[in-house]
């Protein structure tokens, strides 16, 4: 990567003196780009440098994102690894339950900053810092933000997902009969495991503050979560930054192949779409890797399956698509690659549990269909047959995106403007 800011991150003049702007302390497993919340992570703490602010990113495993240093963000990356890639299967269990190590360097770290004039802002934690860390900014004096990438923040397994029953869970988190119930995808163990996690999180870790802020991501982030959150939590929507430049929209009709990009994984629904793609005999393109990689395979044997590929290339082979599929069976907070998708003018069909279907106007930027249906689903593909509806859609969604585009500056400039107001103790809800 160019040492020079990318042009989406590109520096522009503060509105204030950089004297003035708040100090970040950015909070995340990962200091590289591992998911979504990763994803996020690493692009606002570079978007948050380029327009001046002060930006620390905290995290537990390396490698340290090639942006984070070509933004000049401050880096303590522990390298340590997560607790399912720990040699030691033990070791990696109890430090995700309580990464002591992560919190002593998180209060050293810290002694450089002032609580007035800076916030901590939470991304990921559960699988390596710990609700460890969120302590240690709390307990010193630091008011933290928490962007509800998943349900980590009220839900055991993180998900309100059910990995045996391959269904959404509407069970009341660490209720009695949510901790009867053998949710996980491992073991009723592993259950355990997560539960424990569960309570050090909301008694030890600080996650019943009553006067913390969170950034929600859609409407049905914040419904799920709203019950859920401590009294007088304070939840602020600010929009996930998609990081895509703006050129032409590509040409879905031209294109036969049906796309999905991301995880490999039960709750994303890639089994689903496998059997359909081979049912309707669509061409079908897997973006991404997981566990459910073989199962994929034997499903749609013809299919290509790129495993995980750079973002610019993701961008290029999404643009060659007629559409992308996005069949998520739990309540996914976002679905960043929907709008990825559409700002390359190709329009999705998605599942109608997850938020990505606020962003589908349904005939117009791409389809909907019920969730887990498989019949539904090849309902939906058979329609894409049309190369009429596909370029219609297509260019629908291209144009709605290029409106008001979320760029990493947006984020960092709302992001800021939430600061000063935490900073001033004056947020509202959003």
């Amino acid at each position: 990567m160019s040492a020079s800011p990318p042009s989406a991150l590109a520096v522009v003049p503060a509105r204030g003196a950089a004297a003035e702007l708040p100090d970040v302390v950015v909070l995340n497993d990962f200091a590289h780009v591992q998911g979504g919340g990763s994803k996020v992570a690493v692009l606002s703490a570079a978007a948050l440098a380029a327009q001046g602010h002060r930006v620390l990113f905290f995290a537990a495993v390396g490698p340290v994102d090639p942006m984070l240093t070509a933004h000049r963000v401050e880096v303590v990356c522990l390298h340590q690894t997560d607790a399912l890639t720990d040699g030691n299967p033990l070791r990696g269990a109890a430090r995700a339950l309580w990464n002591e190590p992560a919190r002593r360097a998180l209060a050293a770290a810290l002694t450089a900053f002032e609580p007035h004039r800076t916030v901590v802002h939470l991304h990921g934690w559960m699988k390596a810092l710990s609700s460890s860390v969120v302590r240690c900014a709390t307990d010193g004096g630091f008011p933290t933000v928490s962007t509800l990438h998943d349900y980590t923040a009220v839900c055991p397994n993180g998900g309100f997902y059910n990995y045996r029953t391959e269904r959404a869970c509407s069970l009341p988190p660490a209720s009695a009969r949510c901790i009867a119930t053998n949710c996980d995808s491992r073991s009723y163990g592993h259950k355990a495991w997560r539960l424990t996690r569960h309570l050090i999180q909301q008694h030890y870790g600080g996650f019943r503050r009553p006067l913390a802020t969170y950034v929600y991501l859609s409407d049905l982030n914040r419904r799920l979560h709203a019950p859920l959150l401590p009294t007088g939590a304070d939840m602020h929507h600010v929009p996930n930054p998609i990081d895509v430049p703006h050129q032409a929209a590509g040409a879905p009709a031209q294109s036969s192949v049906f796309a999905f990009a991301g995880r490999l994984a039960p709750e994303k629904g890639a089994l689903l779409f496998a059997a359909a793609s081979t049912a309707e005999q669509v061409p079908a393109l897997f973006i991404g890797d997981g566990p459910q990689a073989e199962a994929v395979r034997k499903l749609a044997p013809a299919a290509e399956i790129t495993g995980w590929l750079p973002a610019a290339e993701v961008r290029k082979r999404l643009r060659q698509a007629r559409i992308l599929v996005f069949p998520s069976l739990w309540p996914e907070t976002h679905g960043l690659v929907v709008q990825e998708a559409a700002a390359l003018g190709v329009p999705a069909i998605v599942s109608d549990a997850c938020a990505a279907r606020e962003s589908i106007e349904p005939e117009v930027t791409g389809l909907l269909f019920r969730s887990g249906d498989l019949q539904d689903l090849r309902r939906q593909i058979e329609r894409c047959r049309s190369d009429r509806l596909i370029a219609r859609m297509g260019r629908a969604a291209y144009d709605r995106y290029w409106r008001a585009p979320p760029t990493p500056r947006a984020h960092a400039a709302a992001l800021a403007d939430l600061y000063a107001n935490v900073l001033a103790g004056g947020v509202a809800h959003g």
